[in-house]
């Protein structure tokens, strides 16, 4: 025989459910085995971080099994025979804690984990590991200032501070996250349900559960009249509830069984003068298509194909209850409550993939190019106030704040780039802030969120990760300082000192050719024979990313492609000189000249194929004579380079400490000769850092790097 039964446990402060059939049989009951803790995945953790622990005989669910961090009982979100996710709880006392898993097979072995107080990075104020993720998703702030957010695994609630208050299996599922006047949350749920009332302390108010597969696939969400709306696919069969409606107490207001999809859905439901609106794909890769429904019967009003032009998007309403709608991706149009176009505007700056705007509190629309970013203004008429510059990066989704003065965006420097969560000025565009979401086990985190949630006082804003693929299994949530602060971005391009390749110099675009961490417009090249930089004795690497043709040689196969650089050598006494580029990659040519320009005409040696494709060159150099050293990549390629020279002692003559390039002052150039330089503590510098080495004890390290700020200001 067997019997089914609920078996209902706490998690946190909310409730989960777990369907658990017994059988019965004559045979003897075999008690459980105590569970084993082999390892952790992390040593060190903050409090509400997740831990993962790794073992076995933990039991195939948690049933009555128990998590102690420190003695305090962790949420386990996540529960096999051999791993549990499991997060530290926020009372847990800092420092070195016990880690145990206890079953009614008895309490596992122990092994320590160092728990520790969370730390803001920069701008990031917190971020919080969910389980799970879901490629779109909502994040919610209560009236309480409580933040909400789920994914496949459930639902959490996290305090303003990020700390994890209460989890609940199964809600949630990435649907939209709406409120009650008594504070219940509402949101869908796992498959087999469709809607969640969770009351504010965690536990579940009542679940609507769905008898067919099929999804919902707009809301739910909770309208000016405190009913729940939502639309569930209907599928090719009519299953289902259709469009439907509940009262806060889950009684049925209304369902019609009309809609089905081949692509599913995950729209916000937004809400008119007696009307709602919802939006969902017909075909998987098709645009979002709009529906309008009767708040008092659920009657289908009016779609997308009654407008008479193209007009697709998700329902984002203007405070005159206009839809603003994406027009075949070159504009917006303005539609009516009754499915008449008011106007159509197009970007400016023409595209085929313009945004759908974010709505201002005083009635501007703010929007941008998919393809470019190119941010753009228009008033409530559509008459364009501003449009931003256009770049090489990509735009994803656009927030404005609720006092209007930010505008947060999501997007990426371009496909299969880092994502970035990015502030822009309200007034014209112009960049504020940068914050870099960073790449985790080789992949990137991708914007999840419908939309940036906010406090009402704008100081703070709330995004949404995930990652690609199955490399990783969990998703994040940001808390993120609106306000910009001068004191962190010292040359104002929005990009924070710690996080700028170049800090010193505005570079919004933050392009790094070579890929060595340092900005373009910091990361100086030789690029003419004039501006050679000196060298001595040892290694000297770089790129010749950005340089162009300045010279020719004997054995280049291409001078007026060649993209050169060039360097000096001066020694003091005579004897020989070997120079070589064969710890290199790239094939180049070498070439060794007494004057500039440097020509076949004044080259005293040649080189482009001696080492492997690579070069080396000899010479008998005379003391106190300055030889130009000319370095190209092959035809018209950019390579990087490794240059090994060995000679007679040589010294590097600068007009004065910090001024490598001998101008006469310390800027940007020396600047970035400095970074080049760096070796840190104990670290012997190469004769050609000497310049840099202010204290005179042979390395170039943070002792020297404040004697070079001030030679730097002067």
């Amino acid at each position: 025989m067997f019997t089914a039964m609920w078996k209902t446990g706490i998690v946190g402060r909310g409730s989960v459910h777990a369907l658990i059939v017994t059988v019965g049989t004559c045979m003897a009951v075999q008690a459980d085995a105590a569970p084993n803790v082999t390892s952790l995945s992390h040593t060190s953790m903050s409090r509400s971080g997740r831990l993962l622990i790794f073992g076995e005989d933990f039991g195939a669910q948690q049933s009555n099994g128990d998590v102690l961090i420190g003695g305090q009982s962790a949420v386990a979100t996540t529960w096999t025979n051999t791993e549990i996710h499991a997060y530290v709880p926020e009372n847990t006392a800092l420092g070195s804690a016990p880690v145990r898993v206890v079953t009614t097979g008895g309490s596992s072995n122990v092994l320590m984990l160092d728990v520790t107080l969370r730390k803001a990075d920069g701008r990031v104020q917190w971020r919080f590991q969910t389980d799970g993720y879901v490629s779109l998703q909502f994040v919610a702030r209560g009236p309480d200032g409580t933040i909400y957010v789920s994914d496949w695994v459930g639902l959490y609630a996290l305090s303003p501070d990020g700390g994890l208050l209460w989890f609940v299996a199964g809600a949630g599922g990435g649907r939209p996250i709406s409120f009650g006047a008594d504070g219940t949350v509402y949101t869908g749920g796992a498959p087999g349900t469709l809607v969640w009332a969770v009351n504010p302390d965690g536990s579940t108010r009542w679940v609507l559960p769905s008898s067919v597969s099929q999804p919902l696939l707009a809301g739910p969400n909770i309208g000016p009249d405190g009913n729940i709306y939502a639309v569930q696919d209907s599928g090719s069969g009519g299953e289902g509830l259709g469009q439907f409606s509940l009262d806060p107490d889950r009684n049925l207001r209304f369902s019609q069984v009309q809609f089905f999809s081949f692509a599913g859905g995950n729209s916000e439901i937004t809400f008119g003068d007696g009307q709602w609106y919802g939006s969902w794909e017909f075909n998987a890769g098709a645009s979002a298509t709009i529906h309008v429904f009767d708040m008092n019967n659920g009657n289908f009003l009016w779609g997308a194909g009654d407008v008479g032009v193209s007009a697709m998007g998700y329902p984002i309403l203007d405070s005159l209850g206009r839809l603003m709608l994406s027009w075949v991706g070159a504009g917006t149009i303005a539609v009516t409550p009754d499915a008449n176009y008011d106007w159509i505007t197009t970007h400016p700056g023409g595209s085929n993939s313009v945004l759908q705007p974010t709505m201002g509190a005083s009635g501007t629309a703010y929007s941008g190019k998919w393809l470019g970013v190119q941010l753009w203004a228009f008033d409530s008429q559509g008459n364009t106030l501003w449009v931003g510059p256009d770049t090489s990066n990509m735009l994803h989704r656009v927030t404005v704040s609720p006092d209007e003065s930010l505008i947060v965006a999501n997007g990426s420097a371009g496909f299969g780039q880092p994502q970035w969560v990015r502030g822009y000025d309200t007034a014209d565009g112009s960049l504020v802030w940068h914050v870099e979401l960073p790449p985790e086990n080789g992949v990137n985190q991708f914007s999840s969120g419908w939309k940036t949630a906010f406090t009402p006082d704008s100081l703070t804003a709330y995004v949404t990760s995930g990652f690609v693929g199955d490399v990783n299994d969990y998703g994040y949530v940001y808390a993120l300082d609106v306000p910009f602060d001068p004191a962190l971005d010292g040359d104002g391009d929005g990009y924070s000192d710690d996080h700028d390749n170049c800090p010193e110099v505005p570079n919004e675009d933050q392009i790094d050719s070579d890929g060595d961490g340092i900005g373009d417009v910091c990361d100086f090249i030789s690029d003419f024979c004039q501006d050679a930089i000196e060298i001595c004795s040892g290694t000297t690497t770089g790129s010749t990313v950005g340089a162009t043709p300045d010279g020719s040689s004997s054995c280049g196969n291409f001078p007026d492609n060649e993209k050169d650089v060039w360097f000096s050598y001066t020694p003091e006494t005579d004897g020989t000189v070997n120079i070589d580029t064969c710890d290199g990659f790239w094939s180049n040519t070498l070439s060794v000249h007494t004057g500039c320009p440097g020509t076949a005409a004044n080259e005293l040696v040649c080189d482009e194929y001696s080492c492997q494709g690579l070069t080396s060159v000899s010479f008998a150099a005379t003391g106190g004579q300055t030889y130009l050293i000319r370095l190209t990549g092959f035809a018209a390629n950019e390579i990087e380079y490794t240059l090994n020279l060995s000679g007679p002692q040589c010294h590097v003559a600068s007009a004065a400490p910090g001024d490598a390039d001998g101008d006469g002052d310390v800027d940007i150039v020396d600047f970035a000769g400095f970074l080049d330089c760096a070796s840190g503590p104990g670290v012997e510098h190469p004769p050609s850092c000497e310049v840099f080495d202010f204290n005179a004890d042979n390395d170039v390290d943070w002792e020297d790097w404040g004697a070079f700020q001030r030679e730097f200001a002067r």
